[in-house]
């Protein structure tokens, strides 16, 4: 092992106090039926997904896991979300949104063909006041505040009556990106806001707590390594609008839903290698190769949890949680992907995260890697350059 890594050590910070990244302000929402038709499925879905809805439910005020209560965006009947793009908007931010955009249309291929972000000309929307719209315009924000989204305010929506809402839909989102210093942003920053805002137009709320899931975009602490969507966030996304696996008579496809299932996994090995190659980059640790003999049946401990291998499959416990899971497999790492692990900032409670495997000075254990920004008061992009990162 190299000297110095031991040594990466900075204080984190909430999201909140960090404070340069976008907070969704909504205003409200349009109440309707279940206009995507898959809410009956939603909680067998989210079983074999495996997925984490907190940063969906925290937005949306779900109390004891009540499905029916996820805020999403409206779908149009002609298959596509309308988005404007104000003419103020510089060629570079233009060209960054329609990145976005386009990653975002890929994603939902394999989720619900129904959400196909298609941009219009201003002129061209006014046909479309009835339709479900996303718009991207400039505005003066507080300070290190980049992006702003807020949806439009209905008659039918009423805060104070939360425990009675179901199916409720944003029907108009308009991103703000701040006018003064958005488009001096690298690139790099300004796909990381666009998607964390767009992800706001969908349902999505800020992490308020680090230490709620680690590797979301919407969490503010992994600027500077990603901007790409987690795998959790996929899996939410399927959870609240996928249909694939409904048959047109409304029958469940267990076949389809596999299919899916495979398309998260392997985009789930494809972010985790992203992932240990940013921090091979940013740090100054020598991984080793792994062999797969070396994890056959093998137990270790990280803190006070226990893990069991057995071929390509993990066992974890911690206190009364558990998880068993299949491992993620790199030729010097492997991961343990969506597991609880204990903070030591909140009280002790669980947060969603991934443990990793690494081979360093010929000695095989596992480890945590958390991610930190020092300085709240920094620029976006200065924030991504000073990026630090703990391997515990």
């Amino acid at each position: 092992m190299k000297k110095g890594i031991v040594k990466k050590l900075i204080y984190g910070l909430t999201a909140c106090s960090i404070g340069f990244s976008s907070f969704a302000i909504y205003k409200g929402f349009i109440a309707n039926k279940d206009l995507l038709k898959n809410q009956s499925y939603q909680t067998e879905v989210l079983k074999q997904l495996d997925a984490d809805m907190i940063i969906m439910q925290d937005f949306s005020y779900i109390k004891d896991g009540d499905l029916k209560k996820l805020v999403r965006l409206k779908p149009n009947k002609e298959k596509e979300i309308c988005v404007e793009i104000s003419s103020e908007i510089t060629d570079k931010t233009k060209n960054n949104i329609e990145k976005s955009l386009t990653e975002f249309n890929e994603i939902f291929t394999n989720i619900n063909d129904s959400y196909n972000f298609k941009i219009y000309e201003t002129t061209e929307l006014k046909e479309f006041n009835k339709k479900s719209t996303i718009s991207f315009k400039y505005k003066t924000l507080d300070k290190n505040t980049y992006g702003l989204t807020t949806a439009e305010k209905s008659k039918n929506f009423f805060f104070s009556n939360v425990d009675a809402l179901e199916n409720c839909y944003i029907k108009k989102a308009t991103i703000y990106f701040d006018e003064k210093v958005f488009d001096s942003l690298s690139n790099s920053s300004q796909l990381y806001v666009i998607k964390h805002e767009l992800l706001h137009s969908l349902g999505f709320s800020d992490l308020y707590d680090y230490y709620d899931d680690e590797t979301s975009l919407m969490n503010v602490g992994i600027v500077g390594y990603s901007n790409v969507l987690s795998p959790n966030d996929l899996k939410m996304l399927y959870v609240a609008y996928g249909n694939k696996h409904i048959n047109n008579d409304g029958s469940f496809n267990q076949e389809n839903l596999d299919k899916v299932k495979f398309y998260i996994n392997e985009y789930e090995k494809n972010y985790y290698e992203h992932l240990i190659d940013i921090i091979k980059e940013k740090t100054d640790v020598e991984l080793e190769n792994i062999n797969k003999e070396e994890i056959l049946n093998l137990s270790l401990e990280y803190q006070k949890s226990k893990i069991q291998i057995e071929n390509d499959k993990f066992n974890y416990s911690l206190d009364n949680y558990s998880k068993e899971g299949n491992l993620i497999c790199g030729k010097d790492y492997v991961i343990l992907p969506d597991i609880k692990v204990k903070s030591k900032f909140k009280n002790n409670c669980l947060y969603n995260d991934f443990l990793v495997l690494f081979k360093i000075d010929g000695k095989l254990k596992c480890y945590n890697i958390d991610f930190y920004h020092f300085d709240s008061d920094k620029q976006i992009d200065d924030l991504a350059k000073d990026l630090d990162i703990r391997i515990n």
